[in-house]
């Protein structure tokens, strides 16, 4: 899925990264434009191969009912709920942070109320 679709150019998000195994706690990162490119940014190294349930909150939108993204006023903030699978994770000295490629990334679409 690719969210700079969602994200205008200097806008980060936040991120909860959990592990589909119950190993270790969750960790927080954030995605971050760096050269027109959007980079998932974590705090802690994941090994490739595993599965992350990714919780990213933006704020100044709203979820339609068909799951869908659109424009809205502060205080409005929508979750959007990504599952994906780790295929690299490198260390980027400069901010002290593991940047991670994803596979296999989809969305888990919200529930009809």
């Amino acid at each position: 899925m690719d969210l700079g679709a969602f994200l205008r150019p200097g806008v980060e998000a936040a991120v909860l990264l959990a592990p589909a195994e119950n190993d270790r706690g969750p960790a927080r990162g954030r995605v971050a434009r760096r050269k027109d490119r959007l980079r998932w940014l974590c705090a802690d190294p994941q090994p490739p191969g595993r599965e992350l349930t990714l919780t990213i909150d933006l704020p100044g939108y709203d979820l339609e009912a068909d799951g869908s993204l659109r424009p809205a006023r502060p205080p409005a903030s929508a979750t959007l709920i990504l599952l994906g699978q780790v295929r690299g994770c490198r260390f980027w000295p400069p901010e002290a942070v593991y940047v991670l490629r994803l596979s296999l990334l989809g969305r888990i679409w919200p529930r009809p109320q």
